[in-house]
């Protein structure tokens, strides 16, 4: 079962993994992280090259657990390597400069 879904990952088309991770970017499962995930989302996903994607996915499914992930947006004490140039952009879109309102996610 594990090994069919390595495949179908390795042989994801671009515009399935775009729609995959926009999906999972908004079902998140905490609140926080839907809201900060689809916001980027909606901002980077569709000029993402795939390199870039293949770097969010691993952002966002890497078996952290939600509240570790959050952490590691909001908090400069974080518990994910900060080698990742997706993650330093995440971590830079959370902090919101611009001050824009994300109090709810983009529509589709």
């Amino acid at each position: 079962m594990i090994i069919k879904s390595v495949r179908r990952l390795l042989s994801e088309v671009i515009d399935v993994k775009r729609k995959r991770l926009l999906y999972q970017s908004r079902k998140r499962g905490t609140l926080e992280n839907c809201l900060i995930l689809s916001n980027f989302a909606d901002k980077r996903l569709a000029e993402m090259s795939e390199n870039e994607l293949k770097l969010y996915d691993d952002v966002i499914n890497n078996n952290c657990n939600e509240w570790d992930l959050y952490r590691s947006l909001v908090d400069s004490e974080s518990t994910l390597k900060v080698e990742n140039i997706i993650l330093k952009e995440m971590i830079e879109f959370t902090k919101n400069n611009l001050s824009e309102d994300r109090t709810r996610q983009p529509n589709l």
